[in-house]
């Protein structure tokens, strides 16, 4: 069960964050847009589902604790995904970049939470006949 939450809710983080884009390209920039703010919180919200669940299917087959301790891990790991993913873009950025470089380091990590999930879906890490 996990894994399928995972995967439901990063597919609800890159949409959200995708249409966020959107709204954005449409209104013409950064803070231009009145959805620009729910769809980044939505993501963000869906984002933090999906690391927490993946990181939970990874340990769905023992304890509640360390089922628990998997979640946090999971959590931790989206931190960390964000946290490189925003220095590498900040490195890579041109000098009079635009506001889609601002959104690039959203995009890495809502791909990579995707991957994950689709992996561990793959890969059936939860109990059979769950995944």
């Amino acid at each position: 069960m996990t894994t399928r939450t995972a995967l439901i809710a990063s597919l609800a983080c890159v949409a959200s964050w995708a249409a966020k884009a959107l709204a954005m390209a449409l209104a013409g920039g950064l803070g231009r847009s009145p959805l620009e703010d729910p769809l980044f919180y939505v993501g963000f919200l869906a984002l933090l589902v999906a690391a927490g669940a993946y990181g939970a299917s990874l340990v769905a087959h023992r304890g509640r604790w360390l089922h628990v301790a998997g979640a946090a891990g999971g959590l931790i790991g989206a931190v960390v995904v964000t946290l490189v993913a925003g220095s590498l873009v900040g490195v890579l950025e041109p000098a009079h970049a635009g506001w889609v470089w601002g959104e690039v380091n959203l995009w890495v990590v809502a791909l990579v939470v995707l991957l994950a999930a689709v992996s561990g879906v793959r890969r059936g890490v939860t109990r059979a006949g769950t995944a």
